[in-house]
């Protein structure tokens, strides 16, 4: 995909769904495999879910890549920020100390370098580029990143963007390649939008919901020992107020986590054919009893659980975690499964 931040999104139960081209090799001439992928989008930001698919013209790539070449790599801590990209009281929360104000000042500064043009591509690929630059910098650190890495970190995102947009849209026209969507909305309505509104069925899901019971800021980034900050969306321009079981279906608490989660995945089974498959990574804060939970979940939903392989499920280390929960390694929630299903 085009950037390396997660995928974002405004709304709790926003999923993007991709048909994607050549994803899956057809078993007969006369049966297509279609790859959906369904992803639950972590956070904030529609300017995301946009960039990801954004075609960006020769004109719109000169103008970014003269950006990153002539200002990126000259914005300087003394450099003036415009009052329109100033962060408020809030979304600067706990961005202090020297190192973090610091870059604090250097992401105003190269918010408020972003060209002024009339294509709008140009503002979301460049706030989306401060935006990787800038979690890399802050979110889950022991000490956030000096300025000169964060500019080299920005120059190098913007031209990795660009390369990489320009060659999912390559892709996307080759001649031959499967028709491609892309749909936000809540998984509960997925049925009525294309291509599943036209009678389309998918053969394979691929998602990994919200961990129930499990502490995860999809909205925040944490700095500073797990302080948490909304600097996300001061970078987007975009408002937040939303808590965190608005974007976890129920925070630490899950009670209402398995209805929720019942809810969605019944409008999941009904958009997939029977015997087609849905996989899975999930995590649990207490697998003894949660698994059983969600499983009959599924099971209410429409889902039978694959034939276990010899080795049982298959369990794996829960990668890039944070400093701080690294240090709790033996957690439960440091752990995740991988689940197979079919639909019934």
């Amino acid at each position: 995909m085009p950037t390396r931040p997660s995928a974002t999104s405004p709304d709790r139960d926003s999923w993007c769904w991709i048909r994607s081209p050549g994803a899956v090799r057809p078993r007969s001439k006369r049966s297509r495999w279609v790859e959906v992928r369904l992803v639950w989008t972590s956070a904030n930001l529609p300017l995301l879910a946009k960039l990801k698919t954004s075609r960006v013209s020769p004109r719109a790539a000169r103008v970014l890549n003269t950006w990153a070449e002539d200002t990126v790599r000259n914005i300087r801590y003394h450099d003036a920020i415009s009052d329109a990209n100033q962060p408020s009281p809030e979304t600067a929360r706990n961005l202090t100390g020297p190192a973090r104000r610091a870059i604090r000042k250097l992401i105003g500064v190269a918010l408020s370098s972003i060209p002024n043009d009339d294509d709008p591509t140009v503002e979301r690929v460049a706030r989306g580029a401060i935006l990787n630059a800038a979690q890399w910098a802050i979110d889950g650190r022991r000490q956030v990143a000096r300025a000169v890495a964060f500019r080299e970190r920005l120059h190098t995102v913007i031209h990795t963007m660009l390369e990489d947009l320009a060659s999912l849209w390559e892709k996307a026209e080759t001649p031959g390649a499967h028709e491609s969507h892309l749909v936000t909305s809540d998984a509960v309505n997925i049925g009525s939008v294309r291509p599943f509104a036209n009678g389309s069925r998918a053969d394979l899901v691929v998602t990994s919901p919200p961990y129930p019971g499990v502490h995860v800021l999809y909205h925040r980034w944490q700095t500073g020992g797990g302080k948490e900050t909304p600097a996300p969306f001061w970078i987007a321009a975009a408002n937040d107020g939303r808590g965190e079981s608005y974007y976890t279906m129920g925070g630490r608490q899950s009670r209402n986590y398995f209805k929720l989660l019942g809810e969605r995945m019944s409008a999941v089974r009904r958009v997939m054919r029977g015997g087609a498959t849905l996989v899975q990574v999930v995590g649990f804060s207490d697998p003894d009893v949660q698994l059983g939970l969600y499983l009959e979940t599924l099971r209410t939903a429409g889902f039978i659980e694959a034939p276990l392989p010899e080795a049982g499920r298959i369990w794996r280390e829960v990668p890039r975690r944070r400093w701080h929960a690294s240090q709790r390694s033996t957690a439960p929630a440091a752990r995740e499964v991988v689940l197979v299903h079919l639909a019934r």
